[in-house]
């Protein structure tokens, strides 16, 4: 395997060991972070282990929203509500596209006062919008969310599918490919 990083404009960390880069990349943000995952398969790879142990070496203090299986507006908007009380500096998406959308969702919600639903709805424009930095942990490959500004997000209450498309402040900082 050959290691690289590439730009486009989300820094991409790719090859073997890259997830070791996490804390300095963050610290460049700041020093406290929201981590958005998903399931047990995190916790039993080692790879939230790695992740957390780096963090407490590195005095980034973190909170967590765990249990993302479904880009649902409820866990966006609990995500949001994790993020302005632990008033966080960056929000990191590790898993798959599912837990990189609602990440990015989540910064654009806690980065100020507008319903995000009513960004994703496109009833306000995202073009306005402030937005916490975004960082990316990719454990699954498939979506490519890692590498563009666009979040999906269902409200499962209503049916309605919203989304922010190809939004440049929505483009995470940075991704890791290990």
């Amino acid at each position: 395997m050959i290691n690289f990083e590439y730009q486009n404009p989300t820094r991409i960390i790719f090859g073997q060991g890259a997830v070791k880069k996490l804390s300095s990349e963050i610290l460049k943000y700041g020093k406290k972070v929201l981590l958005v995952y998903g399931g047990s398969s995190l916790k039993e790879s080692g790879t939230y282990d790695l992740i957390t142990s780096q963090l407490s070496r590195n005095q980034i203090a973190w909170a967590e929203l765990p249990g993302v299986t479904v880009p649902s507006l409820k866990t966006v908007y609990e995500g949001i509500r994790i993020a302005k009380e632990n008033q966080v500096d960056m929000v990191i998406g590790i898993g798959g596209g599912c837990c990189i959308d609602v990440a990015k969702s989540v910064a654009l919600g806690a980065a100020g006062d507008v319903d995000i639903w009513d960004v994703l709805d496109r009833k306000i424009p995202w073009t306005g919008c402030d937005v916490l930095p975004i960082g990316a942990v990719v454990t699954i490959a498939g979506s490519g969310s890692e590498m563009d500004g666009n979040s999906e997000i269902d409200n499962l209450e209503t049916g309605v599918h919203g989304s922010i498309g190809s939004f440049v402040k929505t483009y995470p900082a940075f991704s890791i490919l290990d």
